[in-house]
């Protein structure tokens, strides 16, 4: 008998431990595009969907599971809340201190027995958080993802090799009403001596892993390195560049496979033909 309930209390710890990296997977890494906003208001009603759940199962120690997972989907949606939105020191002690006295009054209500909930009542309280979760999660899907746009330069001025070069500008731009994760954009640069080379680009600012609000747009500088205009290992302009001060800037959806004169071509994504290494 001994053994039979430590096989059940196995069991249920990992289920338990896979619930919670579920949870984890589902917050950070399954809905990434999702809305934060959405992410992180999906993570505090499955709060309450696996609570209410607990209540609803009269099996005993499995509704214990579920209160685990319930505390497990609060905690992880803090975590997210607090990771992914700019929350000032106080911001997070006052969250956390709330937080804190929510589970401190749900453990004293239990105690006595004020979160006694008839599961017909329970049964409804879980179809409809699941119900919002769906509307939300469709909304979210129906919304607009964030759209770049990129304005570069007619020319650009052949920097030293250790130096680098402005060369436009990239915006992002949110027209969503709710808050949506900014990548960092995938710019790439081709430049044609006439040999087509890669050209390593950078942003003036950090754009990735950034969240902006519903309406709100960002905009960095774009920079070429110039390591690009110069021969491997020495100081010497690339043989088509020799003699230049500029070079003329093109935005294209495409890095065409050869040219005939000189230029740099910008483009959003990465090439797919075959060209001569950087």
């Amino acid at each position: 008998m001994n053994l039979e309930i430590r096989r059940v209390h196995l069991l249920y710890a990992v289920g338990v431990f896979l619930g919670i990296i579920s949870v984890f997977y589902f917050a950070f890494i399954l809905l990434e595009d999702l809305s934060p906003t959405i992410t992180a208001t999906i993570l505090f009603l499955g709060f309450l969907l696996f609570g209410t759940t607990g209540m609803f199962i009269e099996v005993e120690r499995l509704d214990l599971v579920f209160y685990i997972l319930s505390a497990a989907a609060y905690l992880i949606g803090l975590w997210y809340t607090i990771s992914r939105f700019e929350f000032g020191d106080g911001a997070v002690f006052i969250a956390l201190a709330v937080s804190s006295a929510l589970f401190v009054g749900l453990g004293y209500l239990s105690n006595q027995g004020q979160l006694e909930i008839d599961r017909r009542s329970t049964g409804i309280v879980m179809l409809a958080v699941l119900g919002i979760g769906v509307l939300l999660v469709g909304a979210d899907l129906m919304g607009p993802q964030p759209t770049t746009e990129l304005d570069v330069d007619d020319e650009l001025t052949i920097p030293e090799m250790q130096n680098e070069v402005r060369i436009g500008t990239v915006t992002i731009s949110n027209e969503f009403v709710l808050s949506r994760m900014v990548d960092r954009p995938d710019i790439h640069a081709c430049l044609y001596t006439p040999e087509r080379i890669d050209a390593p680009i950078t942003t003036e600012d950090r754009l990735g892993n950034q969240v902006l609000g519903g309406g709100e747009s960002v905009s960095t500088g774009l920079t070429v390195r110039g390591v690009a205009f110069y021969d491997r290992g020495d100081e010497e302009l690339r043989g088509g560049l020799e003699g230049q001060e500029t070079v003329p800037v093109e935005l294209r959806t495409e890095c065409p496979d050869n040219a005939d004169d000189v230029k740099l071509v910008l483009i959003q994504g990465s090439p797919d033909v075959e060209h001569p290494p950087r």
